[in-house]
């Protein structure tokens, strides 16, 4: 701490300037991390529901009149 508080000002405005700035771009980072995140998990959830559906509509006739051998090979 002692070279610290003798150096001049200058060196000390840009150290907390750079402490800021990469502080700044953490918090920005996890914030767009997180986004990312929950935006996947998202379309995931879309996309596998769309694809139960089209399967489910393939799959109802078959299992509607009693042959199981059709769905079988849809599933």
């Amino acid at each position: 701490m002692g070279a610290f508080r003798d150096r001049s000002i200058r060196p000390k405005l840009q150290l907390m300037v750079m402490i800021t700035v990469a502080t700044a771009l953490a918090i920005a980072c996890g914030a767009f991390l997180a986004y990312e995140v929950i935006v996947f998990r998202n379309s995931t959830r879309i996309a596998l529901a769309t694809l139960v559906e089209v399967v489910e509509a393939n799959c109802a006739t078959s299992l509607q009149l009693g042959d199981a051998k059709p769905a079988q090979k849809i599933l």
